[in-house]
């Protein structure tokens, strides 16, 4: 019989009011329930377990691609399953199942399983395997702008609008970018962003086309000069159609290396890393997750 293993942050957004998915989850789990404080504690209950366990993690995007890091930087690939209680909940979306946790007991209910894919980025000597999205350049003077009150107003476009905000401070960055095994690519870039989830944010649609099992990263840059540019991305942004702007770098690819002279910075699931040079890689098909109706 399989063992359900719960890990709960206690200190995620949604924790305290997601009563009703805790006492769910603690029928389910029994002793294998653990409620942690920190990063450092959830991880030593994965140390506990076996490729047989189906592991839920309730918690944020952050505290979930930091379980997806743990597990891969080991040899034990237990079934996941993701209780969304954080404030952004974009992972969840790529799964086919609606951000909140009624939903997610549903789906591990049902019990229809995936594998998907993982990202592993290599910087500066330094590994991180990760989920969903790592999106770079001006994103920290961006996402500065773009508080809770924001999202709640101007949904997907509030990025859009933090980039406008901020652009007396933006900078843009000379890239040397591969993809798999094409001639490399000299680019000026305001953001770049590589994606194996659909979105960002909250539900901001930065890679509409993603897929979480097809072995290919998204990969989407912004070329604009100008202000004018810029206000003309956001609005096909807005109208669902922006990779078709002529100011829109658009691409997949399995492995994508990127060269910079400057220092870059990239906001990976929410953890800010920087460097010079990045390699991420997909590997396919290296995470058994609990999937929902619509993945």
């Amino acid at each position: 019989m399989r063992r359900y293993v719960v890990i709960w942050n206690r200190n995620a957004r949604q924790g305290a009011v997601a009563e009703e998915a805790k006492t769910e989850l603690l029928t389910l789990a029994g002793d294998s329930f653990h409620e942690t404080e920190s990063f450092e504690e959830a991880c030593r209950c994965l140390d506990q377990v076996t490729d047989s366990d189906l592991v839920i993690v309730a918690g944020g995007d952050g505290g979930i691609s930091g379980m997806i890091h743990h597990l891969h930087s080991g040899d034990v690939r237990p079934t996941l399953a993701v209780v969304p209680l954080g404030t952004g909940n974009d992972f969840v979306r790529s799964l086919g199942y609606a951000p909140d946790p009624t939903a997610a007991i549903a789906a591990i209910r049902a019990n229809q399983t995936a594998n998907v894919d993982v990202v592993k980025l290599e910087y500066d000597n330094q590994s991180k395997w990760f989920i969903n999205v790592a999106a770079g350049g001006n994103q920290r003077k961006v996402e500065d702008r773009v508080s809770d009150e924001v999202k709640q107003f101007w949904g997907p476009f509030a990025y859009a609008r933090g980039s406008l905000e901020a652009l007396p401070e933006l900078e843009k960055y000379p890239l040397r970018l591969t993809l798999d095994n094409d001639a490399p690519l000299e680019l000026e870039l305001w953001t770049l962003t590589i994606a194996n989830g659909r979105t960002v944010g909250g539900g901001v649609e930065i890679a509409p086309q993603a897929k979480l099992n097809n072995g290919l990263l998204e990969v989407t840059g912004l070329l604009g000069e100008s202000l004018i540019d810029l206000g003309s991305i956001a609005a096909s942004f807005l109208q669902g159609n922006y990779l078709d702007h002529e100011s829109v770098f658009y691409r997949r690819a399995a492995q994508i290396r990127l060269s910079s002279e400057k220092e870059f910075e990239f906001s990976v699931d929410g953890e800010m890393i920087t460097g010079h040079e990045f390699t991420f890689t997909t590997l396919p098909h290296a995470q058994p997750m609990i999937v929902g109706p619509e993945f």
